[in-house]
């Protein structure tokens, strides 16, 4: 969706299943600086908001291979879209989800992933903390020490995974989105099967 403020334009991907027509949710990093971040800081409830859209092309399409999403931050959105569309559909793909954030104070949403987890026995999430230097209370079968791509190589590794049954969806920064692309073409997964979104600020 395209927020309309003034002359500006900002782009959010929006964060709800596709079966849900009469309202939308997006997920907002709250910057110190920023038209989108000002306007969303000083948001009243009440308040009318323009959007334009939806515009985007970062959609789930069907290939005869399981979907795996790779997401950092608020890069969630649009592949949380995607996995509740499918769960509603009683799509039964097994469905893998990797979230990078820094740190255990940067986490949200996580109760919401549990909860889908425990209801469709076929979506696995994984939270990768990668600033964290130990778990500590937190659950193990969740939560995974080390960037996105690290937990991806141990989940490969368990039971002789073979990566190339997967389409890999992939959405964050323009840096890191690059960086997770240009380490799934170095393990030899083709371009076609790699489907990515890069966030702007």
């Amino acid at each position: 969706m395209i927020l309309v403020v003034g002359d500006a334009y900002r782009q959010y991907s929006i964060a709800t299943p596709s079966q849900i027509t009469t309202r939308f949710s997006l997920l907002v990093e709250l910057l110190e600086q920023g038209v989108g971040s000002d306007f969303f800081r000083d948001l009243k409830v009440g308040q009318e908001a323009l959007f334009k859209g939806p515009a985007g092309i970062f959609v789930y399409k069907k290939t005869g291979r399981l979907p795996l999403y790779l997401a950092t931050g608020t890069g969630l959105a649009p592949i949380l879209s995607m996995i509740e569309t499918n769960l509603l559909n009683k799509d039964t793909i097994e469905m893998n989800l990797f979230w990078g954030l820094k740190s255990r104070s940067d986490t949200y949403l996580v109760e919401k992933l549990q909860e889908l987890s425990v209801r469709h026995s076929n979506f696995h999430p994984h939270v990768c903390l990668s600033r964290e230097q130990e778990l500590a209370d937190l659950d193990p079968k969740l939560f995974a020490l080390g960037r996105v791509t690290v937990s991806l190589e141990a989940f490969w590794q368990q039971d002789g995974v073979d990566p190339l049954i997967y389409d890999y969806y992939v959405c964050g920064s323009q840096k890191i989105v690059t960086g997770i692309t240009d380490f799934l073409k170095q393990q030899s997964i083709p371009k076609e099967q790699i489907i990515a979104e890069k966030f702007t600020l």
